[in-house]
């Protein structure tokens, strides 16, 4: 063979580090919300939108031994004019195409400010180097002076499409050198491991990567080589949504038969089995008040199976999710035989302790299950920690996963109302207004975070809403405060046949009426309430003792 890499086998690995390059800033996503979608071959090589803002990176890959010169970056080349007027000689006229021009061209989008990036293999000589120096550091560097006086005198008065000039390219571009397909390549490899594994998966680092990675440079090739003139941009983006619901999807493939996954909470729709199902929903009822917080009402409800109420179906669902109230992260992970007895005696004992305060303990357990199933969070076992004499602390906490925005930390109540609704939603109303507005709130946030044990959870980004030196008003879309309320309805009975014609009616209307008073409650008694992200779940049910004395000899049973 010819000792060189020039001609095709050159070019070629010019597009494989174009590929690559695109598969890195997609990948990007998994780490960064704030990323719309990639586009291919739109504007410039590979556009990132940004919610605020579109970059616009270019990929040189251009074969020379040398770094990138001043000159190379931005001379045009030039076409001859026939001599006019008095002029004897042919001019000489830009044709405003080089690297530079070609960047400040992709400066057309009105709706969002641009920004640029140069990404390269090769590295850049003295007078580019400031480019390389990231943005939030630049006003401590020097160069940035000579650089700008440099391009001004090169580019002259050249303007982007939205007329911005070389001083705002220059404030808004940076360069980025990785040196070879290979190590991009690792690049990309690195970040699928690290969003996998902060999700809960373990990836063959070969194997399961190879199939990850090649569906992903197959699909940006498609896109890359889809004709602008017959498609849109649309037909030649990657959104957000559609990547995330691919990549998941894929890792849950990849791995479904798998025993090496750490994370302790499963999000397996599969897995996750409701106790209680949904009847009712309504997110609408307050629209018209234009709240900043929403305000979501769902009725939930337990089956009649052979005409009876199943109180022990539920018993029985209630005390398969036991031990995810009950145990610790660590405690549920670990499955050592030598350990296996020591576990069941004290988890034996929690569910004894708990079966004194047997309403709360299963209003706890199922609105631990509503949470689990309707939104795979995390839960945070802070229950088994925070105490408080006058039971007003939150029992039920969650991380929300959002892979679109801000994660939430979901703060619950649980209560089991058997007779007088009216008398104890004011003491809901004042308990939860209690806690929210005292400084036992920043103490119990603070011992939350001490509690929960981040190597057995997915990766969240909720440790900032615990801190104690956070308030709720910075951050009143992180938060979200959840009620749960079970109560006897006269509008059920232990059997169907006594149930009336148009009980579902009736239930309905009972359990949206129930709703509009804990929300009016809340904002009587503070109009900050109104703010806030605000859940409620209504059980409506025949008989809460007949509940309650099935669990607690379902519980009993060894």
């Amino acid at each position: 063979m010819e000792q060189s890499d020039s001609g095709g086998v050159g070019a070629k690995k010019g597009f494989l580090y174009q590929d690559y390059a695109a598969a890195y800033f997609l990948l990007k996503m998994l780490r960064d919300k704030s990323i719309i979608s990639i586009r291919c071959e739109v504007t410039d090589d590979i556009d990132v939108v940004y919610q605020d803002y579109i970059e616009y990176v270019q990929v040189k890959t251009t074969d020379a031994e040398r770094k990138w010169t001043l000159k190379e970056f931005t001379e045009p080349s030039y076409n001859y004019a026939e001599p006019t007027g008095r002029q004897r000689k042919k001019q000489k006229v830009s044709n405003n195409d080089s690297i530079l021009h070609k960047s400040m061209n992709c400066d057309n989008d009105t709706s969002k400010r641009s920004k640029f990036r140069i990404l390269s293999p090769r590295d850049v000589l003295k007078p580019l180097i400031f480019l390389k120096t990231l943005f939030h550091a630049r006003p401590e560097k020097t160069g940035r002076s000579e650089l700008l006086f440099q391009l001004k005198k090169k580019i002259s008065d050249y303007k982007s499409p939205n007329g911005n000039d070389v001083e705002y390219w220059l404030d808004n571009a940076t360069w980025e050198v990785i040196p070879t397909p290979e190590q991009l390549e690792l690049e990309c490899r690195k970040m699928i491991l690290q969003s996998a594994y902060s999700k809960g998966y373990m990836l063959n680092i070969d194997r399961d990567c190879d199939v990850i990675l090649n569906s992903i440079l197959n699909t940006l090739t498609k896109k890359s080589a889809t004709s602008r003139i017959i498609y849109s941009a649309k037909d030649k983006s990657y959104l957000r949504h559609d990547f995330f619901d691919w990549f998941y999807k894929e890792l849950d493939s990849i791995t479904k038969d798998s025993s090496n996954n750490v994370k302790i909470y499963t999000k397996s729709a599969s897995e996750l089995q409701a106790v209680l199902r949904e009847f009712t929903s309504r997110t609408d009822i307050y629209a018209d008040k234009s709240f900043v917080g929403d305000k979501n009402c769902s009725g939930l409800e337990g089956k009649y199976e052979m005409r009876r109420y199943r109180y022990d179906h539920i018993a029985k669902s209630i005390k398969k999710w036991l031990p995810e109230v009950l145990l610790t992260p660590s405690e549920l992970a670990d499955i050592r035989p030598e350990n296996f007895e020591t576990k069941i005696k004290e988890y034996a004992k929690r569910i004894d302790k708990n079966i004194g305060a047997l309403p709360k303990m299963v209003a706890h357990v199922l609105l631990h299950s509503v949470i689990r199933t309707t939104t795979g969070s995390q839960p945070i076992p802070a229950y088994l920690y925070v105490d408080d004499d006058r039971e007003t602390c939150f029992e039920n906490v969650h991380i929300v996963i959002r892979d679109h925005s801000e994660d939430q930390l979901w703060m619950g109540f649980s209560y089991f109302v058997k007779d007088d609704f009216e008398g104890c939603l004011t003491e809901i109303v004042d308990n939860f207004f209690d806690l929210l507005s005292s400084d036992a709130f920043a103490d119990k946030k603070a011992k939350i975070l001490d509690v929960k044990e981040d190597r057995f959870l997915v990766s969240h980004d909720i440790d900032k809403l615990l801190l104690s030196t956070t308030s709720i008003d910075e951050c009143l879309d992180s938060f979200r405060f959840v009620f749960f309320i079970g109560y006897e309805s006269e509008h059920l009975s232990c059997k169907s046949a006594d149930l009336a014609d148009d009980y579902q009616d009736k239930i309905i209307d009972e359990v949206y009426k129930r709703f509009g008073g804990v929300i009016d409650g809340l904002i009587d008694k503070d109009e900050f309430m109104q703010d806030l992200h605000i859940d409620v779940y209504l059980y409506p049910i025949p008989c809460v003792d007949n509940l309650l004395t099935t669990a607690q000899k379902e519980f009993e049973v060894s």
